[in-house]
């Protein structure tokens, strides 16, 4: 098709495709890094831990260390310690750890009562580690 052609069906109003969205923004680069106790791994991306601001002290409580302090940290800082359990709430990446926990999203997780009761029990059988 010449782009003479292209452009008038462009003003009529045909999209003959979708633009690509560019991805300068990758998907790393949003990402966070909680540690509970230097033991407990948690990711995830950043606007979604902000949408469910309670999910973290939801899993102090469930891990039965509401007393310990969560703390973020760099990626950098995962890559060189193991880690008992890891939450990851990220897909993707890799970590050193006796279990993890892989969700697609924070979201999706939020939004499944089979899920969440799936996650609850994992954390439970967590607490030994």
């Amino acid at each position: 098709m010449s782009k003479l052609d292209l452009n008038k069906l462009t003003r009529l109003g045909y999209q003959l495709w979708v633009p690509k969205r560019s991805e300068t923004s990758s998907s790393e680069e949003n990402l966070v890094f909680y540690v509970l106790d230097d033991k407990t791994l948690i990711t995830g991306k950043e606007d979604e831990f902000k949408t469910y601001p309670r999910i973290l002290p939801s899993i102090k409580k469930i891990l039965g260390q509401a007393d310990k302090e969560i703390k973020q940290i760099d990626q950098t800082e995962t890559v060189s310690k193991e880690f008992n359990l890891v939450i990851d709430f990220s897909q993707g990446l890799s970590y050193k750890a006796g279990k993890t926990l892989k969700f697609d999203s924070l979201k999706l997780l939020i939004k499944d009562g089979a899920l969440k009761e799936r996650f609850y029990s994992e954390l439970r059988g967590s607490i030994d580690l």
